[in-house]
């Protein structure tokens, strides 16, 4: 019976997986929004400024709020491919058929574990870095 269960709340456990993946991947592109916006005006802003204490004080608080949303971000990507294990095996689990042209008849599928391969060397942490450096950098 409790085997039963487990397979009664599979898709349960799916849709609530997937809103956390959805919450995770629109927190990334938000601050990947904001956080070099903020950077370019407080560099901007500080271009002009005759306050040198004041341009050290801004930049060196700047500097530490991007470093922690640098760690805060390096969490999030540990939550994120965690949550795509999770779903790559769910689909397996409530057996979600492949669509993709190139899948064998009868193959396991579903969005995430029918994910396309990398066909160039860059992968979201490398330009998660990208930009997050730039920002650190000014």
């Amino acid at each position: 019976m409790k085997q039963e269960d487990e397979l009664a709340n599979l898709p349960l456990d799916y849709g609530k997986t997937s809103e956390h993946f959805r919450m995770l991947a629109d927190v990334r592109f938000k601050l990947l929004a904001v956080v070099p916006t903020l950077a370019g005006i407080a560099m901007g802003t500080l271009a002009n400024a005759k306050d040198a204490k004041a341009e050290a004080g801004v930049g060196l608080l700047g500097s530490f709020v991007t470093l922690g949303l640098i760690l805060y971000e390096l969490r999030n990507t540990q939550h994120y491919d965690a949550a795509i294990q999770r779903l790559k095996c769910l689909e397996l689990l409530l057996g979600f058929p492949a669509t993709r042209a190139t899948a064998k008849e009868g193959a396991p599928g579903g969005v995430h574990r029918e994910r396309p391969k990398r066909w160039f060397p860059i992968i979201h942490d490398l330009a998660l870095g990208i930009v997050y450096g730039a920002s650190l950098g000014g």
